[in-house]
């Protein structure tokens, strides 16, 4: 259960000391003043977490749209529907 918890920061605020969870500010969330730049993230790590979020939306996305699609083929099976036509009236 632990794996799940967010580390703490081992940044914090020159300022008011919060703890800095927001890295891609220039200011403290809290109090508003700067941040230190070592404090904050680089153009190149701001660039990876950027992808790393495209990849995740990507694959929330998707995994919604199968389990949209599963759901309607469920409901499609119990309705007894087969998807097939024998002809009719």
């Amino acid at each position: 259960m632990s794996d799940l918890l967010p580390l703490p920061s081992k940044y914090h605020c020159p300022a008011c000391g919060r703890e800095i969870y927001l890295r891609r500010r220039v200011t403290c969330e809290f109090c508003g003043k700067p941040l230190l730049e070592s404090m904050r993230l680089s153009a190149d790590e701001l660039e990876v977490v950027d992808e790393q979020m495209r990849e995740l939306r990507e694959r929330r996305e998707r995994d919604k749209e199968r389990e949209e699609e599963d759901k309607r083929e469920n409901q499609r099976r119990a309705s007894g529907d087969t998807g097939t036509y024998m002809g009719g009236f």
